[in-house]
């Protein structure tokens, strides 16, 4: 199997394209809590651990319709540390929540443009203190719920007095390890970095940015280390970016033709969903292809463009959105050591 190295380009200047004035005099007086983030000159590679890394069918939560625990074309999953599972049910626009076994629990939505509507919700993520944020990509908005799918508030980004930029239509999202909030925009083609408050931080990865240029980013996951890795689609390729927005390294691009979804384990293992080629390929912290799972079909373990992936709790199984065939599956992941 022919290996793919990440390409490592120097640490540039922290970027403060389209920030704002007062967020510029925290950043200069020592007050931005990016302060107690160190800058490192390249990405701190994990040593593989393991002799191969593969995936196994274990299970599908979920069929296609619009009934109570259905899906149609769902894009955006995660869990929380209980192990249930939260799932952006595109095609019908609502969320819907289910056991760790997969049994069905809950919904909110329905389409529409007030609070708890959604016009074609594309991701969903559950943060730590269980706040549950939702990509309401048409409404071009975030909103956040609670555990019990109850509404707290909406985010617009032309709200905030930082900027006069607003969102498009908005496709993934992530928290960092400093609590900031990281959205991809594949319509501008940006990627947003905003407070845990909904405050504009920065714009990067646009047109002109060099290396670091995404060319219709979708999904973003974070490593051990605290890099982004983004899914560049039209470049077919996994772009690395540090907290600040600079352009770290990229890999994949002999291998990946459509990548849509990511997820990066604690041992700094890359999983991605490439909707074209219909399978997860799987790559080790060096950004070398180390195997691939699935084929076309609607059978245990075939995919029809599959999307977002997520982590369960003890990361000893991948969840996999297979939105064309309206379902998720459930893998195990094994992972042998020498």
């Amino acid at each position: 199997m022919k290996s793919f190295n990440i390409h490592w380009l120097p640490k540039k200047k922290f970027c403060l394209r389209k920030i704002g004035f007062w967020a510029f005099l925290l950043l200069i007086g020592g007050c931005s809590f990016f302060s107690s983030f160190p800058r490192r000159q390249r990405i701190e590679i994990l040593p593989c651990q393991f002799r191969y890394v593969n995936l196994q069918w274990v299970a599908t939560i979920g069929s296609p319709g619009n009934q109570a625990g259905q899906l149609l074309n769902p894009l955006g999953i995660s869990t929380d540390l209980e192990g249930n599972i939260y799932i952006a049910d595109t095609g019908n626009d609502r969320i819907q929540k289910f056991s760790s076994e997969g049994k069905y629990l809950k919904q909110t939505g329905g389409f529409g443009w007030d609070n708890g509507q959604f016009n074609r919700p594309t991701d969903i993520l559950v943060n730590k203190n269980f706040n549950i944020l939702v990509v309401d990509s048409r409404n071009q908005r975030i909103q956040q719920f609670d555990q019990r799918l109850n509404f707290i508030r909406a985010y617009y980004l032309k709200d905030s007095l930082l900027t006069q930029t607003q969102f498009g239509n908005i496709y993934a999202i992530e928290v960092g390890p400093n609590g900031d909030i990281f959205i991809t925009d594949p319509e501008n083609e940006l990627i947003y970095q905003l407070t845990l408050f909904g405050t504009f931080r920065q714009s990067f990865a646009y047109f002109g940015y060099g290396p670091g240029e995404v060319q219709q980013p979708a999904g973003l996951s974070f490593s051990p280390q605290g890099e982004l890795y983004v899914c560049s689609q039209a470049e077919q390729r996994i772009v690395i970016f540090d907290l600040f927005g600079n352009f770290l390294g990229d890999f994949g691009q002999q291998v990946l033709t459509s990548p849509l979804g990511i997820v990066v384990d604690r041992w700094g293992y890359c999983f991605v969903s490439d909707s074209k080629k219909q399978k997860i390929l799987i790559f080790n912290p060096r950004g070398q292809l180390v195997g691939t799972f699935g084929r076309p079909g609607n059978g245990p373990g075939e995919f029809n463009k599959p999307a977002d992936l997520a982590l369960t709790e003890n990361e000893n199984y991948l969840l996999v959105c297979d939105s064309g065939n309206g379902r998720l599956q459930k893998l195990l992941i094994n992972r042998i050591t020498p």
